[in-house]
């Protein structure tokens, strides 16, 4: 067994996503959530509205400046190569759909071909990936419902960003608000909030979160590696004893991320499976 895509969605799940788009032109649907594999990873399929069709993207990137060499090996076809723009360390999908009708046909070529790309890096590279992706009716209901929801927080002019917050129930409902990119953390509860949502997340861009999961007790970790951005996180998670502050010489170093902290890290590091 070797890693693989499935699509099984209805007729109606396809109405559904037309209907979506078509009422949301600026979102963006993703079917299935970021894989990272460290080795290489799989951005999600999205689709968009697109003129009077639909544009569908994807990307499967390498840690190692292998593009060129994976496209040469994979000795694809003209007609499906068009659709592909490719460097050393990624190779990007894209197709525009103009009749709707064609969807379907076209996210099964499309997912095919992405989970083409990243058999060809295993295989590669000798590493066996055992693992099924299904996008179903349910999993899709869980996309639906997070467009819905983000259009609710764009009213309240609260849109999931790198460094920034948002307000949720819990961890759960901050990781589905803030998508596959973003890592959510608690930092405290809003008591004068008018909605529900009380809790105030905090979401760390997942670069930075490797950042944080690199420092142990044995390890000092100097400012100066850090951007303004990632320092100002740092200096409320020194605040609240997630992590620890010291000055050497003069400079400033961080270490030792508090353990509950790397658990949730590390939990919120794992993609969704659908």
């Amino acid at each position: 067994m070797r890693f693989k895509i499935e699509l099984n969605l209805n007729e109606n799940d396809f109405k559904r996503i037309k209907e979506v788009l078509d009422k949301n032109p600026s979102t963006s649907l993703e079917l299935f959530p970021y894989q990272d594999f460290e080795f290489a990873a799989i951005s999600p399929l999205s689709i968009t509205a697109e003129g009077f069709g639909y544009s569908i993207n994807g990307m499967v990137s390498f840690q190692q400046p292998i593009g060129m060499k994976v496209f040469d090996r994979l000795k694809l076809e003209k007609q499906t190569s068009k659709h592909l723009s490719i460097n050393y360390r990624n190779i990007k999908l894209t197709k525009i759909v103009t009749e709707a009708n064609e969807l379907e046909n076209d996210l099964n070529e499309s997912l095919n071909l992405l989970e083409k790309i990243f058999n060809q890096v295993c295989h590669m590279q000798n590493i066996l990936i055992e693992k099924t992706l299904t996008i179903n009716t349910e999993s899709l209901d869980k996309q639906l419902e997070s467009i819905i929801r983000a259009k609710e927080l764009n009213k309240r002019a609260e849109v999931p960003k790198p460094f920034g917050t948002i307000h949720a129930q819990g961890r759960k409902d901050a990781k589905e608000r803030s998508g596959p990119d973003l890592v959510p953390i608690y930092m405290e509860k809003d008591k004068a909030y008018l909605y529900e949502d009380k809790k105030i997340f905090i979401l760390l861009p997942r670069k930075f979160v490797r950042k944080l999961l690199k420092m142990d007790h044995s390890t000092l970790v100097p400012s100066d590696q850090f951007t303004e951005q990632e320092i100002d996180i740092l200096k409320k998670f020194s605040m609240r004893k997630y992590i620890k502050k010291n000055k050497v010489a003069g400079k400033t170093f961080y270490h030792d991320l508090d353990e509950k902290t790397r658990k949730l890290l590390i939990k919120g590091m794992k993609t969704s499976k659908f």
